[in-house]
């Protein structure tokens, strides 16, 4: 007789490894299912098996009882460390319905220490400002991996402009203290951590880093104004109403309190009230009473001892300026200068001439064309440039006037200016008179001519 079957499935981990360390993240494990009679492959699925800080999301089945369990369908990552993978019971059964008993094995997932230990000025404090020459400055190096090699550290690890690094000293706190010999500068003062200096236990090294801190002087520098909107030295063709000044100090800072309408000056306007803005900038009004810009130059003053610093130093004078041009709307004209419009000719000089105008951006010589006029009985064939505006449209080959009134038509949208404006249609007209050069004759009449009288 056939014994019954009553021993259950079994799993074992078979990728990554059991204890193992791996240093990338494969997005699955794989488990090796088996049993003494036969697997029931149908209960196969994504519960057969937990991982730790993962969730299993789909399945592979793979071949000889090897099953493939995916965690990172929806970006799961494992997280770096131990990573338990446990079968859980009652998951996967053989054919005769045994179910597997719980399991657990286990990898550990170690990203690589690939990066460098840095650097922090602690004191003096990155930034700060002192007042005395300390003799000394404290770094704190770190590294969050596999931590600082304090073996690494030296005397060659940072450097001081103007001062030579002499000794170091580890404190209790793990921070580092620098003492060096000579007087640091006052001013900025960088303290520059060299690379390559210091290294961690995964032998990474530090890149160079920079930082700063200042020994400060007395400030007897005043502050400075900079006009900047608009910019100096700018065309604008829309009166704002306001000019917009940058107020800046290298030392103490400005002190807000000294800004009023009388920091500044603006030709043809005068300054009605001021909005203080951020970082500096103050918006200087003019527009509140009606005033507005004159064409051309415009003029702005920074007026002296107006603006002071939180030192007490006062701005010194200073101008800027910028060019206010009212868009040009108005489109060229032109007008016949040859022959003179109303007059009367008597010889064909197979050509007229038209000036044409603009008070703006000036004429665009580049619109000239033959088809800018129209000539009663005759075509226009080309066109010579005079310069000034004055244009020569000839038509002498092979036409000719008809005697009577000429109008003269100039065409409209032909000619425009640097603006873009383009002409309007004008008219204008002379006549051509055939002059009269037959002399009068005679006949004689009586007696008849040819006849014969007694």
């Amino acid at each position: 007789a056939n014994e019954r079957d009553t021993e259950p499935p079994s799993g074992r981990l078979v990728s990554p490894e059991p204890d193992s360390t791996i240093n990338f993240d494969p997005g699955s494990v794989i488990v090796q299912w088996s049993d003494d009679v036969e697997l029931d492959t149908s209960t196969f699925d994504s519960s057969d098996v937990t991982i730790s800080g993962v969730t299993v999301d789909s399945i592979e089945v793979l071949t000889d009882g090897r099953v493939r369990y995916r965690y990172g369908d929806d970006v799961d990552q494992l997280a770096d460390g131990l990573i338990t993978v446990t079968l859980s019971a009652g998951e996967v059964t053989d054919t005769s319905a045994n179910p597997n008993g719980p399991q657990t094995a286990s990898f550990t997932f170690e990203l690589p220490d690939t990066t460098g230990p840095v650097g922090q000025l602690v004191d003096p404090v990155s930034a700060s400002t002192i007042t005395n020459d300390p003799g000394s400055v404290t770094i704190r190096w770190t590294d969050f991996d596999s931590g600082v090699d304090p073996i690494s550290y030296g005397i060659g690890d940072i450097m001081i402009p103007g001062v030579t690094i002499a000794a170091f000293d580890v404190l209790p706190s793990g921070d580092v203290q620098y003492s060096y010999s000579g007087q640091l500068a006052e001013g900025l003062v960088t303290v520059t951590l060299v690379a390559g200096q210091v290294s961690d236990s995964a032998g990474n090294v530090n890149v160079q880093q920079d930082d700063s801190f200042t020994l400060a002087i007395p400030d007897t520098t005043p502050p400075m104004g900079g006009l900047t909107s608009p910019a100096p030295d700018a065309t604008v063709t829309v009166d704002g109403g306001s000019i917009v000044v940058t107020w800046t100090d290298d030392k103490s800072g400005i002190d807000a309190n000294t800004f009023d309408s009388s920091d500044v000056t603006i030709s043809g306007v005068d300054v009605d009230r001021i909005e203080v803005l951020t970082s500096g900038q103050v918006r200087y009004f003019y527009a509140d009473d009606g005033d507005t810009l004159d064409e051309g130059l415009v003029t702005v003053g920074l007026v002296e001892n107006q603006v002071a610093d939180l030192a007490g130093n006062t701005n010194v004078a200073a101008a800027f300026s910028f060019t206010y041009e009212i868009p040009d709307t108005t489109p060229p004209t032109g007008e016949l200068v040859s022959p003179t419009p109303g007059s009367t000719v008597e010889s064909d000089p197979g050509s007229i001439r038209v000036r044409w105008l603009d008070n703006q951006s000036g004429v665009d010589p580049s619109s000239y064309g033959i088809e800018d006029v129209l000539i009663d009985g005759v075509t226009v064939d080309r066109i010579t440039d005079l310069g000034g505006g004055l244009v020569e449209y000839i038509y002498g080959e092979g036409d000719a006037y008809v005697e009577g009134s000429i109008d003269v038509t100039l065409v409209a949208g032909e000619i425009s200016d640097r603006a873009g404006n383009a002409n309007a249609e004008q008219t204008s007209g002379f006549t051509f008179a055939i002059p009269d050069t037959t002399p009068p004759t005679g006949q004689l009449i009586q007696p008849e001519s040819g006849s014969t009288v007694d």
